[in-house]
């Protein structure tokens, strides 16, 4: 292998790893459970506003600055929430969870703020929120 090949491939390799370019920092990519994290914050920061907890989509929309991304993916039904159900509760129930959860698994929020991986089959027999 000719010195301009090795040079070549350690550049590669130090780009992978630390970035290259743009004299940022790398972007970080946010995993569905640290969306699942902000889903969670949006809803206890959407209750103590309220009062209570927000019981459809609108009513957590007013905090899209503070929760970009949550609230997108709600707007969007990737995520999908059980509205009118409080969080921090002593409820098990799925309150939500990410659309395609019911097929391949994946992070769900349950009623006591907990966030908790689960397979398909998991959350198939997982009790769900229901308005109390």
């Amino acid at each position: 292998m000719s010195q301009l090949s090795q040079v070549a491939i350690l550049s590669a390799f130090v780009c992978t790893l630390f970035g290259c370019g743009g004299g940022g920092a790398p972007v970080a990519v946010a995993t569905d459970a640290e969306f699942m994290t902000d889903v969670k914050e949006l809803l206890q920061e959407a209750g103590a506003q309220l009062k209570r907890a927000p019981a459809k989509q609108e009513e957590v929309s007013k905090l899209e600055p503070s929760h970009p991304g949550a609230v997108k993916r709600i707007k969007m039904g990737t995520i999908i929430v059980v509205w009118g159900v409080p969080i921090g509760t002593a409820g098990q129930g799925v309150l939500a969870y990410e659309k395609t959860t019911a097929d391949k698994g994946g992070p769900v929020l349950l009623e006591d703020g907990t966030i908790k991986t689960m397979t398909a089959a998991e959350f198939a027999a997982a009790p769900k929120a229901a308005k109390k």
